[in-house]
């Protein structure tokens, strides 16, 4: 009997040793991990007297704070060691240590079990959000978890709509860090709202992306588009060759001053005089060379794509006004720019880009119109994802920095997005080199045929892509009014 008892007593006490090193364990687990767990209700950040801690893979946070910021309400039962949540027709139940929950009476197994840490009760919070009706995802970049609420809509049928769960653009190896909008301080629900605009009112977009932070955060296609595919930018090219032009003269080969009629020494224009002797390379990138241009994409522009000579057929014409002095949007003037940077690089355009740009940012799907003399198209005719659309956005955003390569001077950036001119073309807006300056946005962007836009905006480090085939004054109003809603 007294052996009996003996072995019992080890037993007990075997079975205590273990449980305390149990406790000591799982403690330690704590004080890893609850250093890098976040938890964002809403966009709102959640404090917890006892930090969230990982458990088994599940994080565990203090069941009443967790509880309340959900508008349920809290009941502790001592007697049973029952903690329980209510909110309108849903009850939570958990016994302490216990392995199952209750929901309205139903039992639910749970991986990890509710216990007491530092006097609190923990529980887990991925069952406890979706059990009141949330939406749970995990941002594993940022060690964060992100919860949403279902919120009523005023729809014809009075009935209760859900936000679409927040979901990080796919990651792949072209360079770009992906997180969640409410990570990175965008309202989930106006990104919603801004693809339910297009659906509703039937717009030909193709794609919107959005970059927060260096984070890609909105990524959405449309039709047969997919990440992967290249789509013709048109005009956004020009403040890609416009950019190009930067890194030449960086490296000290053009100077904005030069005169453009000097890189051409073996040619004879037309119309030619002190005045036309006169444009510099920088007349080209503000849309100030004084050539007459008939802004129609059907007239001057067509007559010189089915030309033998792009440079000829836009130097022969005559001058209109005094170079420098007013606006005149003109594609000629940058295949006149393009045939530049090939004389003075030895290269062509693509080629020079592919080294200077296109290579340190990781852009190799694209293709790039050439004219018949084999330079490479200045001012329309590339095509490439819009994700490297996003990147050229987001190299000007860093001050021409790019995974800490100065790829183009900061100097340069920001000369070109200083309005030079007011423009003309779109109300409301000043040129740059190539940019458009909007001051009403705080920002500047590209813009292309149809609906091809690349956002800047520094103020709130952000990045806004579109690409459509629209009426191009329909997506400018658009796409305005989608970047102004996100600020």
């Amino acid at each position: 009997m007294k052996k009996m008892r003996k072995i019992c007593l080890v037993l007990c006490l075997a079975i205590f040793v273990s449980a305390l090193f149990f406790i000591v364990d799982t403690n330690a687990v704590v004080a890893e991990e609850q250093k890098e767990i976040k938890v964002l209700l809403d966009n709102q950040s959640l404090d917890f007297d006892v930090p969230p801690v990982i458990i088994n893979d599940r994080t565990m946070v203090p069941f009443r704070i967790i509880f309340e910021a959900l508008g349920a309400t809290v009941e502790w039962e001592s007697t049973t060691k029952t903690v329980s949540a209510c909110k309108d027709d849903i009850k939570i139940s958990f016994i302490i240590n216990g392995a199952s929950a209750l929901k309205n009476e139903a039992v639910v197994n749970l991986d990890v079990p509710a216990q007491i840490l530092n006097g609190r009760t923990l529980v887990p919070l991925r069952f406890v959000s979706t059990a009141m009706g949330a939406n749970v995802t995990w941002d594993d970049i940022n060690k964060t978890v992100i919860i949403t609420t279902v919120k009523p809509t005023d729809s014809d049928e009075n009935e209760a709509q859900t936000i679409t769960t927040e979901t990080a653009p796919q990651s792949t190896s072209d360079g770009w860090k992906t997180s969640v909008p409410s990570v990175q301080g965008l309202d989930p629900q106006i990104i919603n709202n801004i693809y339910k605009e297009i659906d509703d009112n039937n717009l030909k977009v193709d794609s919107v992306l959005i970059v927060k932070n260096g984070n890609l955060v909105a990524e959405k296609y449309f039709g047969t588009y997919t990440w992967d595919t290249p789509h013709q930018i048109f005009s956004d090219t020009k403040s890609i060759t416009s950019t190009l032009v930067g890194i030449a003269r960086d490296k000290g080969k053009i100077n904005l001053d030069d005169k453009v009629v000097d890189f051409f020494p073996d040619k004879k224009f037309e119309n030619k005089d002190a005045v036309k002797d006169s444009i510099a390379v920088r007349d080209l990138l503000t849309m100030t060379s004084g050539i007459q241009w008939p802004y129609s994409i059907t007239d001057a522009l067509e007559e010189m794509m089915q030309s033998d000579s792009w440079v000829d057929f836009v130097l022969n014409r005559p001058m209109e006004t005094k170079p420098g002095t007013v606006f005149n949007y003109n594609t000629g003037g940058m295949e006149v720019l393009s045939a530049i940077l090939n004389n003075v690089n030895g290269m062509t355009e693509e080629e020079f880009a592919q080294q200077y740009l296109f290579g340190p940012l990781g852009i190799t799907d694209y293709k790039w119109l050439k004219s018949p003399e084999g330079y490479s198209a200045g001012g329309t005719g590339l095509a490439m994802r819009p994700r490297d659309m996003a990147k050229i956005g987001q190299l000007m955003l860093q001050n021409g920095v790019w995974d800490g390569q100065q790829i183009v001077s900061a100097d340069w950036v920001g000369e070109a997005t200083t309005a030079k001119i007011s423009s003309t073309s779109i109300p409301g807006c000043g040129y740059g080199y190539n940019w458009w300056i909007r001051p009403d946005i705080q920002g500047y962007f590209a813009s292309g045929l149809y609906g091809q836009l690349i956002y800047v905006l520094p103020s709130q480090n952000m990045v806004v892509v579109f690409t459509a085939n629209e009426d191009t004054t329909t997506m400018l109003k658009f796409g305005k009014s989608c970047v102004e809603k996100l600020q």
